[in-house]
């Protein structure tokens, strides 16, 4: 269980699933695990096609070529 892990640790990671995670279920997780004094040090969003972003993708290609 995630939340019996992170009281064992120094630290913890939320990876969530972009578009397909709930903000309501991201914010579900994070109220639990400060409520046992996790310490979150970030947040990873995975699944996300930088090439449908336009903003990103210039700098994401010149590291994949």
């Amino acid at each position: 269980d995630a939340l019996t892990l992170s009281s064992l640790s120094d630290g913890v990671l939320l990876v969530v699933k972009g578009g397909v995670t709930k903000e309501d279920a991201i914010m579900r997780c994070k109220k639990s695990l400060d409520g046992i004094k996790s310490n979150i040090i970030g947040a990873i969003i995975n699944n996300v096609s930088l090439k449908d972003n336009d903003y990103y993708y210039p700098y994401y290609k010149q590291y994949t070529e």
